[in-house]
């Protein structure tokens, strides 16, 4: 398959024990299921800050399968700040955090439009 700086779909392929099917499907899920609303982490980081730590983990749980390292790093990063399980000496910004996460949610949204030339 590829490995791109976005995605490493060889891993991913591995993940899914070979299926390429499999993994069509779950890039095709990523595009279509469920999109990022901006505005709905900011309002939850607002509002719920566990709730925005979940939505937070589902785009990043969907990374993780498809081996998209820097979606999963960055949600990750969010999702702890977000929980705060961060070390004190971590000296993090909200908004940095999310502009990270959404670049990267963003970027892989578009990577996995061209693997499927969608």
């Amino acid at each position: 398959m590829l490995m791109t700086d976005i995605l490493d779909l060889d891993s991913a392929l591995e993940y899914v024990g070979g299926e390429k099917e499999l993994l069509e499907e779950l890039l095709i899920a990523f595009v279509n299921d469920k999109k990022l609303d901006q505005e709905e982490l900011t309002r939850l980081e607002k509002t719920d800050k566990n709730e925005a730590a979940k939505y937070v983990h589902y785009f990043k749980g969907a990374g993780r399968q498809l081996c998209a390292g820097k979606l999963n790093h960055s949600g990750q990063k969010l999702e702890d700040f977000l929980r705060n399980r961060l070390p004190e000496s971590a000296v993090l910004n909200l908004d940095e955090l999310n502009q990270d996460f959404i670049e990267a949610y963003e970027q892989t949204l578009q990577e996995i439009k061209k693997i499927l030339k969608m």
